[in-house]
């Protein structure tokens, strides 16, 4: 038998039904508005998407940028969204932070939203770009129990919340890069297992090699410091010691810290990303010190 010639009469016999079980089963696109202010370097984008089984999930995104931004169009940004269902949601949930079960997607707002610039589009920002997510579909409750996660394309979330308010549920966090966003939801009071691991992971970033041995001896003081008076419950005193590693990072930024990303994915923005982690964790920990999750 001639397995080739097979193959190819049953693509042809069944090319129509496939054709049509493919589009039925497409889900239906986002509509993306996008608002550029060039002279205030921000970007806002309202987000429409088809529920499955009738209605809308709506939410605002905003990207806010320092000086030094090129290329700020809404062609640049690739900005996306879409409603995470059956084997698609469990893998998103399987990427939040550990420890295993501490989040989970609120089903009010199961929306990925990604920020993907095309490589060719000569986008390019310094220093960090500060993320907004602003949605009706939730409800702010104080203290809120939502946080804005941040992920590369198909890879392990990072929590970024920098603050949490009303509006219904307005997330704020920053970053070096773009990536995939969601809203995640605490389901456990804020334990010092995660607040470890978000102290581990500033403290990878700050020890990688695109940093200066200067720029990492200065940052590593300030982090081992943060992280002293964290372990003894001199909270006030953690989040003066991360307060400080931000300054010197930000100072440091564009001579002994990288701090430029553009649309190639040449160039590693190491301050946006120290940035981010830190006022993650530094926010974190003002959680504990007001009792919230």
């Amino acid at each position: 038998m001639d397995i080739s010639r097979t193959l190819q009469q049953l693509r042809r016999w069944h090319r129509l039904p496939l054709l049509l079980l493919f589009a039925a089963s497409t889900p239906a696109l986002a509509q993306v508005t996008v608002i550029i202010d060039q002279q205030n370097f921000k970007a806002e984008a309202s987000i429409h998407l088809p529920r499955p089984g009738g209605g809308f999930y709506d939410a605002d995104l905003e990207l806010q940028f320092h000086e030094g931004v090129q290329n700020l169009t809404e062609a640049c940004l690739g900005i996306s969204a879409e409603v995470l269902q059956g084997s698609a949601l469990d893998a998103v949930i399987a990427r939040l932070p550990l420890p295993v079960g501490a989040f989970t997607i609120d089903p009010d707002f199961p929306v990925l939203i990604t920020v993907e610039p095309p490589v060719n589009c000569g986008l390019e920002f310094t220093n960090e770009v500060h993320f907004e997510i602003d949605t009706p579909e939730l409800v702010f409750t104080a203290p809120s129990a939502y946080r804005l996660m941040k992920a590369p394309i198909g890879l392990g979330f990072l929590e970024i919340t920098s603050d949490v308010q009303a509006g219904s549920v307005r997330t704020r966090g920053s970053g070096g890069r773009f990536s995939e966003f969601v809203i995640a939801k605490a389901l456990i009071i804020n334990t010092p297992v995660a607040t470890e691991l978000a102290f581990n992971d500033l403290q990878a970033r700050i020890s990688q090699a695109d940093l200066s041995l200067m720029a990492r001896s200065v940052l590593g003081v300030h982090f081992r410091r943060a992280r002293a008076a964290y372990v003894n419950g001199d909270y006030p005193a953690a989040i003066a010691g991360i307060l400080a590693l931000e300054a010197d990072n930000e100072g440091f930024g564009g001579t002994a810290i990288p701090n430029r990303w553009r649309s190639l994915r040449d160039l590693v923005n190491a301050e946006g990303e120290i940035q981010g982690l830190a006022a993650a964790l530094r926010h974190r920990i003002q959680r504990i010190v007001d009792g919230g999750p």
